[in-house]
């Protein structure tokens, strides 16, 4: 998980906004709904306070200007989770992107992803904090995905409500890691630094270079998770995938996959230490996929779901997703880290290298 966060808070940084600075504080409220009954306990009303610092883009890059001038930022964040005896507190620190809906003014509506670090004072131990299952390594990763309707006051002074998700959780890189999911409300109040009079034109230039065009696709991928009641096994996962790429637009596109993975721990933990030597059947997994990807300048943010064809775990699940992102390093080339899960269980993170093979000209 931290190695995921580590590509996409990369990604963030390097895309080169410039513009005029805004100085936010945030409060918000909220709820830990937990994904299992095991953690049932944990489940209590929790309070954050943010410092955020954003930047509004001019349109120097030319998805800038596509994608209505958004804002980069940075969000640091205190996370009182409401049991200071079993969760105790987090400190969070994200860099994040917002983006309008209606262009450059700050009478608008916006959406809010970001992708950091979080640090729990409290987490899983076998014998002072048995009864927190849900965060077993001090530092975890952060994801947040929030709306906003923001507004300004006089000249120098902003405002605004949220309504957010937060995720916190480690993957199945340390275990037991059931993460804390936390839908919260807020409310903001901000100072602009540097206001600038000009709003920039919007251009209808296309940033991607990949417009109206097919590929195919191949990508391996590698992994690692541990698994047993305290992470006492680890394996190594490796696969590939093979599928068709259709970029339909500057922002937008895709794709059809068909995935082959090798994961020793597909049979079970508890299998594996009855009867170590599993046949190669029970350890391979087929699934056909489709996926979408937005892009924004080089950075690329991906989603897909696919289906099992083929898959010999005791637990039979048939559907999986893939969530993450990518960096386009150049027309044949993506970096990606993504996150496999099965609905709200995370399976592993895995680093992907996708190849690409125009298909047309």
């Amino acid at each position: 998980m931290l190695r995921f966060v580590y590509l996409i808070s990369g990604l963030l940084l390097c895309t080169g906004l410039r513009g005029q600075d805004v100085v936010e504080a945030e409060l918000s409220r909220g709820f830990i709904i937990a994904p299992a009954e095991r953690v049932r306990n944990l489940e209590a009303y929790t309070n954050s306070y943010s410092l955020i610092y954003t930047r509004k883009s001019r349109g120097k890059s030319p998805w800038e200007s596509s994608y209505l001038f958004p804002e980069q930022g940075y969000r640091l964040t205190y996370l009182d989770l409401g049991n200071p005896e079993l969760s105790g507190h987090s400190y969070i620190f994200m860099p994040e992107l917002k983006f309008n809906f209606k262009g450059y003014g700050y009478n608008n509506i916006k959406f809010e992803i970001g992708a950091g670090l979080a640090y729990f004072d409290h987490i899983y131990d076998q014998h002072k904090n048995y009864k927190n299952k849900s965060i077993s390594s001090p530092v975890a990763a952060a994801v947040n995905i929030q709306l906003n309707y923001e507004f300004i006051w006089g000249r120098y002074f902003t405002g605004g409500l949220s309504l957010a998700l937060l995720h916190l959780s480690a993957g199945s890189f340390k275990v037991p890691n059931y993460g804390y999911n936390i839908p919260n409300i807020g409310v903001h109040i901000g100072y602009i630094l540097n206001r600038k009079s000009d709003i920039p034109q919007l251009d209808t230039a296309k940033a991607s270079i990949f417009q109206r065009k097919n590929f195919l696709t191949i990508s391996p991928f590698a992994s690692t998770k541990a698994d047993g009641n305290f992470g006492e096994y680890r394996f190594y996962v490796e696969g590939i995938s093979v599928g068709w790429e259709r970029h339909y637009r500057a922002k937008s596109s895709f794709s059809v996959s068909t995935d082959f993975a090798y994961d020793p721990q597909i049979p079970g933990a508890w299998l594996l230490m009855l009867h170590p030597i599993q046949p190669f059947s029970r350890k391979i997994q087929f699934g056909e996929r489709i996926g979408y990807t937005q892009h924004i300048g080089q950075l690329n943010l991906m989603a897909s779901t696919g289906v099992y064809l083929y898959n010999p775990a005791t637990d039979k699940k048939l559907i999986y997703s893939q969530i993450g992102g990518s960096y386009t390093a150049n027309r044949k080339f993506d970096i990606a880290m993504l996150l496999k899960t099965h609905l709200t269980q995370a399976d592993y993170i895995f680093l992907q290298l996708i190849y690409r093979i125009q298909l047309n000209k």
